[in-house]
């Protein structure tokens, strides 16, 4: 089906304890991915540590500020990964958090 995509491209910024980044990354996530449907914008998501050219086998939390699932936007960035010296991060797990402790999270940064 035409409509339907394998993946879909996060942009996030990683929350670190003095606040959220100023770099803006991105991540993907696959269909079969219990979380797939459920990604939204201000989602609050594992995966690892990246920073320019360094991946890290450290977890870390990103909030989500873009979700692209357009077929052409998905194909394009997804080729472009292949051409690049780092993947594309995948989103490991969606984390509960409350609209509460969400709210507080923005007002700090």
């Amino acid at each position: 089906m035409d409509s339907e995509v394998d993946y879909k491209i996060v942009q996030g910024y990683y929350l670190l304890g003095g606040g959220q980044e100023a770099n803006k990354y991105e991540f993907k996530i696959y269909r079969g991915h219990p979380d797939f449907e459920k990604i939204t914008v201000d989602s609050v998501c594992w995966t690892f540590y990246q920073a320019e050219d360094i991946l890290t086998p450290i977890p870390a939390i990103i909030r989500v500020k873009g979700v692209f699932s357009e077929r052409n936007i998905v194909r394009v960035k997804l080729a472009k990964e292949q051409s690049m010296v780092i993947v594309i991060l995948n989103i490991s797990k969606l984390v509960s958090i409350s609209k509460h402790i969400l709210v507080k999270i923005q007002e700090a940064l």
